[in-house]
């Protein structure tokens, strides 16, 4: 586990290694309100991921094998401060959205839920 400043996409992406298997931001961050550069980093990730499969039998100890779960690095968004009114992280290559309907459903105290969304058939069945 790596934590990271919202706005370090860079940072994020370097520290990719052969056992990544999900990036999870807040976008905007509660109470700051920064916003993470959500194309730059899906393009960072990806970029990060297609480098890693060139070089993973470089990096794994003899005998050991590649998680088979899922070659694809996951990219999660907490969106649930700007909700899908005013960012939709899945339009800009994150592959699941989570939202708190507590807040916006049922105020902060007589409820809790949240929402789990992807726009990955695959994904979602899993």
């Amino acid at each position: 586990l790596y934590l990271f400043g919202s706005l370090d996409v860079e940072g994020v992406c370097n520290s990719i290694c052969h056992n990544t298997r999900m990036i999870w931001v807040e976008t905007p961050t509660n109470p700051l309100l920064e916003l993470v550069d959500i194309p730059a980093l899906v393009a960072g990730v990806r970029a990060a991921e297609a480098e890693r499969k060139k070089t993973e039998a470089d990096v794994l100890a003899p005998g050991m094998t590649p998680c088979l779960f899922s070659d694809r690095i996951l990219i999660c968004a907490d969106n649930t401060f700007a909700t899908a009114w005013n960012q939709r992280p899945l339009r800009l290559g994150v592959d699941i959205v989570m939202l708190s309907s507590s807040k916006f459903i049922g105020g902060h105290s007589d409820m809790t839920g949240g929402a789990l969304i992807t726009a990955d058939d695959a994904l979602a069945e899993r």
